[in-house]
């Protein structure tokens, strides 16, 4: 997103067009380098060093008991593809090949939040299926 902007953003500058359509192209060049810096899509392990990348899926409120028993149990026997719009329940998931691991936090939406409804677990990256794909 934050690299698109700064592209249009250039573009717009670049091309010969009025004051205004310029001043627009570098508000979006400066938004998209804000956004850039602003925006994390990993994290890194101060310890260790390790990047962790972040990956959000958004699931249906009916589908919790079904997330934490397959949490809690074994991840690989659910379809981890999210089914529809519906943002009840959130799933925070940091996951590193270097390391072969896989942080999983589930999160559950009330209005105007989301608020934590279960611990992190921790997998191999092999048995979580289709959860970081």
């Amino acid at each position: 997103m934050s690299a698109g902007l700064f592209v249009a953003g250039v573009v717009v500058v670049v091309f010969p067009s009025s004051v205004s359509v310029n001043i627009l192209g570098a508000f979006m060049c400066f938004f998209g380098v804000i956004t850039f810096f602003m925006m994390k899509s990993s994290r890194v392990d101060t310890q260790t060093g390790i990047r962790y990348k972040k990956c959000v899926k958004y699931f249906p409120s009916s589908m919790k008991a079904d997330i934490l028993k397959a949490l809690s149990d074994d991840p690989t026997h659910v379809d981890w593809s999210e089914k529809d719009d519906s943002e009840g329940i959130m799933l925070e998931i940091y996951y590193s090949t270097a390391a072969n691991n896989v942080y999983v936090h589930c999160l559950q939406y009330v209005p105007y939040e989301y608020c934590s409804c279960s611990d992190w677990y921790c997998f191999p990256i092999d048995r979580c299926g289709n959860m970081i794909q």
